[in-house]
């Protein structure tokens, strides 16, 4: 099930956050992300009080993974209709929502439960009547990749943009977009 994330909810989702860029450290960071750099709490706080950060939990999956009582979700994104690096992209809607930082807690990996949550996100957009999903995903984010085109999303391009990121100065992103119309 998801849900939209509260301001009473801020605390718990950074933890969220900040425990996967631990995890991402200790193995291969495909998405790059470090902790204050991507995500930021700025990015966290704006999605809560704009109503666009998504919670995904299932209360089995919790006691499964042993997670504390006090974690009610295992997955977090932000759905919005945001998208400045997407600008350029010859996107096929415009009746669309762009999903970002979408993640499951690292302590459920190999549950499938993304492909569980993406389908959650699939369906709310649908029931908005949106016509289309945006997504971007770094070059070299094999994982996530293959999880967005399992669910039917097409590359539309790779763009190279120039960063404030401690890893390099140039990061590439392809450009995927899930057409709603074509799934049922």
């Amino acid at each position: 099930m998801i849900i939209y994330a509260q301001p009473t909810d801020y605390s718990q989702i950074q933890q969220f956050y900040l425990e996967i860029c631990q995890d991402l450290a200790q193995r291969e960071n495909y998405p790059l992300w470090k902790w204050g750099l991507h995500p930021t709490e700025e990015m966290i706080q704006e999605a809560i009080q704009q109503g666009e950060l998504l919670l995904f939990f299932d209360d089995q999956a919790n006691l499964d993974a042993g997670l504390k009582a006090d974690r009610p979700f295992y997955g977090a994104a932000i759905v919005n209709t945001c998208h400045e690096e997407g600008q350029n992209v010859a996107w096929s809607s415009s009746n669309a929502k762009t999903i970002h930082l979408f993640a499951v807690h690292p302590a459920l990996a190999g549950h499938h439960l993304a492909d569980q949550f993406l389908d959650e996100i699939i369906e709310s957009a649908k029931a908005q009547d949106l016509e289309s999903l945006h997504l971007d995903v770094i070059d070299g984010n094999w994982p996530a990749k293959n999880l967005y085109v399992r669910h039917g999303f097409e590359s539309l391009g790779i763009m190279d943009f120039h960063a404030e990121h401690d890893v390099q100065d140039v990061l590439t992103f392809e450009f995927m977009e899930l057409n709603l119309d074509s799934t049922q």
